[in-house]
């Protein structure tokens, strides 16, 4: 159900009136708010800071460095650490051997 717009007005005016008639509420919902937002807004900056160290620090180590962690029971039988042989490896494109 669609409201006309003159329905709009007193309940407008009714929440501004509560607005100043409860003042310390109203003032301490706004700080919430602003310091709410605020943390948000300071983690997310800390975290895209982090990541752009973390970027600049692994393209200062170098293109050819690679850091692999496996964990056991999430690779398949095909991805088995017993195959990863040096043979294999070297024939891997982009390998050094191999370029």
């Amino acid at each position: 159900m669609v409201r006309a717009h003159q329905q709009w007005i007193p309940d407008l005016r009714l929440g501004l009136q509560n607005l100043l008639t409860h003042r310390l509420r109203s003032l301490l919902t706004m700080l919430g708010m602003i310091f709410g937002v605020a943390a948000v807004v300071s983690m997310l900056s800390i975290g895209a800071g982090a990541r752009q160290k973390v970027m600049a620090f692994i393209e200062q180590m170098g293109v050819r460095n690679l850091i692999s962690e496996g964990k056991y029971g999430l690779a398949s039988s095909s991805e088995d650490p017993e195959n990863l042989t040096r043979p294999y490896i070297s024939g891997l494109p982009g390998h050094p051997r191999q370029c």
